[in-house]
């Protein structure tokens, strides 16, 4: 019988993994040692090791001889992998996997199990291009008249979203107690997507405060621990509103004002915040600080939003031929 990891704890890891590894001890053992991240994130990296380990298995490889080499085979098999759906997985899908086995052995080499063959292991390039499409000013102030003549804290949540910049999972985590007046500036305190905290701060400007105001009235006895926005549901009055409502409230909207398209996102919200301000005068560096972007590369793919749609509008290099 080979030898498998045997887990004591999580600082005595007894024997290495051999031809025949236990998927799960090895699975379990590094989300033991992995600290601050979300309970999502364990289930989505405990989801993507599972299909690597067993992809191992099924090609013969033993996983302590494994190189660059069939990682970058691993890497084709998954860009051309035919889902049920007849289509292939995207560019994401395929980095959210990549992502676990380059953590997982980046976890290994540190414990002394094997050495970490996915150091430069990259992740499939992403188009520049957003698949939601911003709405203009125009078609947000359509959206803002919609949500004022129907619903207060519908109205609140979409000034909220855009002025703010927010995600839904940011907008659904939203406390009372996040607001503050900080330096006389008022602001709301903002936890981010895969974060664990709520460690960033962001303006709350009169034009998101005042409907904010207005819907937090019609509710009574605030604490600081309740949240911003609740549910309205007959099953579940009061509750915290969650972002997939969320997503469906803004898309009822889009949908009431004629913008029915899978383009059209509640994600889109942000998008729309982004461009607008750079097309009103706002610097690539305002807008990352806004949208609390790690890499300001991610930022300047809302450039190229922009200058796709000033070429559909304008004059190219086509039109002199």
């Amino acid at each position: 019988m080979s030898d498998e990891i045997a887990v004591i704890n999580n600082n005595n890891l007894q024997h290495k993994p051999d031809d025949d590894f236990n998927a799960d001890i090895l699975i379990e053992q590094f989300l033991a040692d992995t600290q601050n991240i979300l309970e999502n994130t364990k289930k989505r990296y405990k989801k993507s090791l599972k299909l690597y380990f067993e992809w191992v298995k099924r090609s013969q490889y033993q996983l302590k001889n494994i190189t660059l080499t069939e990682l970058l085979i691993y890497k084709a098999e998954l860009e051309n992998k035919v889902t049920k759906e007849g289509g292939k997985l995207s560019p994401f899908t395929v980095s959210t996997y990549l992502i676990a086995v380059k953590e997982f052995y980046k976890w290994a080499n540190g414990k002394g199990l094997m050495y970490d063959p996915a150091k430069a292991l990259k992740s499939p390039k992403k188009e520049h291009r957003f698949r939601r499409k911003p709405l203009n000013e125009e078609q947000i102030k359509l959206l803002f008249d919609y949500f004022k003549s129907n619903s207060k804290r519908d109205y609140a949540l979409i000034n909220v979203m855009y002025y703010c910049g927010l995600r839904t999972i940011e907008i659904s985590r939203l406390d009372i107690g996040d607001i503050e007046i900080i330096d006389g500036v008022r602001q709301v305190a903002i936890q981010g997507k895969g974060k664990i905290t709520k460690d960033r701060w962001v303006k709350l400007l009169d034009k998101a405060f005042v409907p904010l105001s207005e819907y937090l009235a019609t509710r009574e006895e605030l604490k600081p621990s309740d949240p911003i926005f609740v549910s309205e549901s007959i099953t579940e009055p009061g509750g915290r509103l969650i972002a997939g409502t969320i997503s469906k409230i803004v898309k009822r909207g889009l949908r009431a004002i004629g913008l029915n398209e899978r383009m059209y996102t509640a994600h889109g919200i942000r998008h729309s915040a982004a461009t607008n301000a750079i097309k009103k005068g706002a610097s690539i560096s305002q807008v990352q600080e806004m949208l609390r972007h790690a890499d300001e590369k991610t930022t300047l793919n809302y450039i190229y939003t922009i200058r796709d749609e000033e070429r559909r509008k304008g004059k190219s290099a086509e039109d002199f031929l």
